[in-house]
């Protein structure tokens, strides 16, 4: 199901009425093709009314679905992010397809200068090309200072220092997922995914979440600037499968969260369970997506995953916390168990709405989408499987934590535990 955690601060009323003006306050200007009613309507006007970032064209009109190009993108981060706002004096890249007069010049050379997007090896910037959702992710984080970050989750490994393979673009899909740069639609077939190319209403909505984040979810992405898991003894097959489920789960991070979701792409007519238009999950979709038992119930994503996977025939969060036998205290979790999650009420499988996998000293992978209310500043967006740091008790999924459930019992003793980040780690893998 669905977890929506907002996590609105106390000023979020004073902010919001800061950044977007009053409907009174804004009749008469705006685009002629974007409505007061439209989706991302809050978040163009700041880029594009408020603030000039993305007021790129002279009839009027926005453009809301029309593809961002290479070269608007670079003007919008310069003027939003670099020092001083104005591209860097003295910057003399060349490139192969745009002359140092065009007016898009002096941005795209500043973007590369500082790193934030690359000149191709054809010496090209290809400035009028779409930009993908990874490279947006990538040239946001960048140009929002985080390398830290970055470089503890492309370096995630255990504590005996084995090192999951993870793509280049995996940092940036995760830490954008945890600033919440895109926007989870009720109609899934508006969803991106990692390769998708972005229109300018989700630019618009990806950079105004840039540029208004507030300081603490900013400061929540220290939590990845070293990211350790649990050693697991390859010679063990159980410990071994664990290995593989960890690797195969952090390769679905930056697919979106979809309703019902259980498949990494557009489902075929012949499926079993069912349609989405898009890859992506939901929560109980990609525990079922990662842990299910290759072929029960006519299921299968054999020859995607390296491993058969256990017993699961639950489908929903509901019913995987109800088919609980034996309730996990967080202090026993180890990899792979299934983490039961209930905001409200008692912990109880009634209540449960949310569950993810816990991938050891502290971190889990999950699946969380957002409700899709009116865009605030200080909401939490969230598109899609991604890591968390539940180590530390004050985290708001630690306190709506109700039990683990364990579906993977061990067939050789574990290893000895390693010093954990978590104030209560497992005590074994």
């Amino acid at each position: 199901m669905k977890r929506a955690p907002l996590r609105l601060l106390l000023v979020a009323s004073m902010v919001a009425a800061a950044l977007f003006p009053t409907a009174a306050a804004r009749a008469g200007s705006g685009f002629g093709d974007v409505p007061t009613s439209y989706w991302a309507w809050p978040a163009i006007e700041y880029v594009a009314i408020t603030n000039p970032w993305m007021n790129d064209y002279t009839d009027g009109d926005f453009h809301p679905t029309t593809l961002e190009t290479r070269g608007l993108l670079a003007r919008s981060l310069v003027e939003m992010f670099a020092p001083g706002g104005v591209p860097t004096p003295g910057c003399a890249i060349t490139f192969t397809d745009l002359a140092s007069t065009d007016p898009l010049y002096p941005y795209a050379c500043t973007a590369v200068q500082l790193g934030w997007m690359v000149r191709f090896a054809s010496g090209a910037f290809a400035p009028n090309g779409p930009i993908m959702l990874e490279n947006f992710d990538r040239a946001v984080v960048l140009a929002l200072g985080l390398t830290a970050p970055v470089q503890g989750l492309a370096s995630i490994h255990t504590t005996a220092g084995y090192r999951y393979a993870v793509s280049p673009w995996f940092p940036y899909l995760q830490l954008g997922r945890t600033l919440g740069l895109h926007y989870d639609h009720a109609n899934a077939a508006l969803d991106l995914e990692a390769t998708s190319f972005m229109p300018r209403d989700e630019t618009a909505f990806g950079l105004w979440r840039a540029k208004t984040l507030p300081p603490w979810i900013l400061a929540e992405t220290s939590a990845f600037d070293s990211v350790v898991l649990p050693a697991l003894n390859p010679a063990d097959p159980t410990q071994l499968a664990k290995q593989q489920l960890t690797q195969f789960a952090l390769r679905y991070v930056g697919y979106p969260y979809v309703w019902a979701g259980e498949w990494y792409r557009k489902t075929p007519p012949t499926y079993c369970c069912g349609y989405q238009p898009v890859g992506g999950f939901d929560c109980s979709g990609f525990v079922w997506w990662v842990l299910k038992l290759q072929g029960e119930q006519g299921w299968s994503n054999a020859g995607i995953r390296p491993y058969p996977g256990w017993s699961l025939p639950q489908r929903t969060s509901y019913d995987m916390a109800k088919a609980t036998t034996v309730k996990i205290p967080y202090a026993r979790l180890r990899v792979g168990d299934i983490l039961m999650f209930a905001d409200s009420g008692t912990r109880t499988w009634q209540n449960i709405d949310h569950v993810g996998i816990y991938l050891g000293n502290g971190w889990m992978i999950h699946s969380v989408g957002s409700v899709t209310t009116p865009l605030d500043p200080n909401a939490v967006y969230s598109d899609g499987p991604q890591l968390e740091y539940i180590g530390d008790p004050a985290n708001w999924y630690r306190q709506s934590f109700a039990w683990g459930r364990r579906l993977i019992v061990s067939t050789a003793p574990a290893p000895s535990p390693s010093p954990s980040p978590s104030p209560s780690p497992s005590p074994s893998p």
